[in-house]
């Protein structure tokens, strides 16, 4: 539990990165999940040595990964009204601005979903199995990962479209500053292309780049176990270690 609380800390801190989204109340809504998610992973031996609280931090932990879900496919909603055709590259850089923080709150619930399936094996004392704690959230992370690839292949389509080179950090010019420059680029070439700010550039190359990250492999077990706790952490005692403790 304590590595389980160490990652919801680090994924609540992740929220600052979205604190300008400008849907208020559905951040307020992720935050909150996300901070009772860490409460509820704080190591408790009541909760730990109580079948009836155990079960009672699952219900919760059941509560908040529904509520989870159902926030991230808002989510990936929102990002997929993002990926329209653009009629100016005005309105490419404004809708990549409008996938930040989109896509750091999708990254933030997917990781939430994945500590809560890794914290209902163990207040489960592993009678829950990985494989099916993590149903929902691989599920999830399923359809979260399509999303991403629309965002890559909308980037694609719309870098080939204005001739943006990431690499180069330009793109060619268009309109009356093509007309304008054109008899210039006979003498200089690279006059037929622009500057594109270096923070758009990483902002494309972080969005075609960015990947949902895998079930970790829990420690736990098939069979149901028993819960040992010694200094605030906890050890699964197995049914072959009850034999040579025996002997």
């Amino acid at each position: 539990m304590t590595s389980i609380h160490g990652k919801l800390e680090s994924i609540s801190e992740s929220i600052d990165d979205i604190k300008n989204f400008q849907k208020t109340e559905l951040l307020a809504q992720i935050s909150t999940v996300v901070r009772e998610s860490r409460q509820l992973s704080v190591y408790n031996d009541e909760i730990m040595e109580s079948a009836s609280e155990r079960q009672l931090a699952r219900h919760r932990a059941s509560d908040f990964e529904e509520k989870s879900g159902e926030l991230l496919d808002q989510i990936n909603s929102l990002i997929r009204l993002e990926l329209v055709p653009s009629g100016k590259f005005s309105e490419y850089e404004r809708h990549t601005r409008g996938l930040v923080p989109l896509l750091s709150s999708q990254q933030v619930l997917v990781a939430t979903l994945r500590e809560l399936s890794r914290l209902t094996v163990v207040l489960s004392r592993s009678e829950v199995s990985p494989e099916r704690a993590g149903a929902t959230y691989k599920e999830l992370v399923a359809s979260s990962e399509k999303v991403r690839d629309n965002v890559v292949e909308w980037h694609s389509k719309e870098t080939d479209v204005w001739h943006v080179n990431l690499a180069q950090e330009s793109r060619a010019k268009t309109g009356i500053k093509k007309v304008v420059s054109q008899p210039l680029t006979l003498v200089n070439p690279e006059l037929a292309y622009q500057h594109v700010p270096s923070e758009f550039i990483k902002q494309v190359q972080t969005q075609s780049s960015m990947r949902q990250p895998e079930l970790p492999e829990m420690t736990g077990y098939q069979v149901p176990v028993d819960l040992l706790i010694q200094n605030n952490q906890v050890y699964y005692r197995t049914p072959e270690s009850f034999d040579k403790d025996d002997h």
